[in-house]
């Protein structure tokens, strides 16, 4: 069965109920009500704001809130971590190489860093062909550059 993972965030706790007992007791809690297929992976407490903080694997979200409602943990949010992975690779900028022609017509390539400086150039070559090869072979020492034609 494939899992996912979650983040969910209690609602405020009351005041009669401690954060740390409450992120430690999860994983009992879920036990006792014989809930096998959702696993806590961590626990984090909030501070002053009396909120918790737990990241959970389940296979989804439905059988999560099952889980959680089993054991009355109160739920304010809850996120597939997927999704926050995902956003953070998007905004992240990255190198990139990009093949050009130069003055006499032939091809090249430069490396261009995350920050958009460049970082390397190449010699020329007579075929766009050649010049993918040459990229290739500087892959192996970037291997998350990608590869930008400017040439059309």
């Amino acid at each position: 069965m494939e899992m996912k993972r979650f983040i969910v965030q209690s609602e405020i706790l009351p005041e009669d109920m401690d954060p740390v007992a409450c992120s430690m007791g999860i994983p009992i809690m879920l036990k006792n009500a014989g809930v096998e297929d959702v696993e806590v992976i961590r626990c984090y407490c909030c501070g002053e704001e009396r909120k918790v903080l737990v990241e959970f694997e389940a296979p989804s979200r439905k059988d999560l809130s099952a889980a959680l409602q089993k054991i009355d943990f109160p739920v304010w949010s809850t996120m597939e971590t997927h999704k926050v992975i995902s956003a953070e690779k998007r905004a992240r900028p990255m190198p990139k190489f990009e093949i050009y022609r130069d003055t006499a017509g032939r091809f090249r390539f430069r490396l261009r860093a995350a920050n958009n400086q460049i970082i390397a150039a190449s010699e020329a070559y007579e075929t766009k062909a050649g010049c993918n090869n040459g990229i290739q072979s500087v892959m192996q020492n970037a291997p998350e550059a990608t590869v930008k034609d400017l040439t059309s």
